[in-house]
């Protein structure tokens, strides 16, 4: 029997790279620079480190020859995968599970800012660590020390273990309480599992659309 599990590394990274630069600078940038007490919050500084982090492990992503290869219809099943792995989030745990949403009070940012700091910086840096960087290094670490050249288990191992990361990464965000935190884990896997199939704009795109309702919907539209 063949793998069940196979992916390809390469899908969706250029165009999760070239969005996150091009939206963290048009839309970023500006913002640290009118609201100063952003970089005052080590949670938000955390975040903005780790896009930066995220990128620089992606950057050779953003080039002419990766986006030759976008082929339309990859693109077009990326977009619908993501949209069914915002849903199925979505009515598994309706209970909003974007960071920093229990945390609106003691940051001082206005439910734009918040808005535009998780599309520039948050969901990017999740997506571009936690579904590509992180399972992609621990997936090849468990191939040279297991010699099992890409099977089922190191994936899933790769992915199951990123997921764990990007929850426990929550804890401060909801208070410790742990039953958020182990839905924050499994929504990791769900996004895994749409990254594996559908590529990383899949997973970017169930992530951003589900980040921004959660958001939308704590503060009411329309966003001021």
């Amino acid at each position: 029997m063949g793998d069940v599990l196979k992916i390809d590394w390469d899908e969706g990274t250029p165009e999760v790279a070239t969005i996150s630069i091009v939206v963290a600078v048009v839309l970023g940038l500006p913002l640290l620079l009118s609201n100063h007490v952003i970089l005052a919050h080590y949670s938000l500084v955390f975040y903005i480190v780790l896009f930066i982090f995220g990128f620089l492990g992606h950057i050779d992503d953003v080039n002419e020859d990766s986006f030759r290869q976008i082929q339309k219809k990859k693109l077009v099943l990326a977009i619908g995968l993501g949209l069914i792995g915002f849903l199925i989030i979505e009515i598994t745990f309706l209970v909003g599970l974007t960071l920093l949403s229990t945390s609106e009070g003691t940051i001082q940012m206005t439910p734009m800012e918040l808005l535009i700091f998780n599309i520039c910086f948050v969901v990017p840096a999740e997506e571009l660590v936690f579904r590509d960087t992180l399972p992609y290094y621990t997936t090849k670490g468990f191939d040279a020390v297991f010699k099992t050249e890409n099977g089922d288990i190191p994936i899933a191992f790769g992915f199951i273990l990123s997921a764990i990361a990007f929850g426990t990464l929550h804890i401060w965000t909801y208070g410790f309480d742990t039953i958020a935190v182990v839905k924050a884990i499994l929504a990791g896997i769900v996004l895994g599992f749409i990254r594996i199939y559908g590529g990383l704009f899949s997973s970017y795109l169930a992530h951003l659309i589900y980040n921004a309702t959660i958001i939308i919907g704590l503060f009411g539209i329309p966003i001021t």
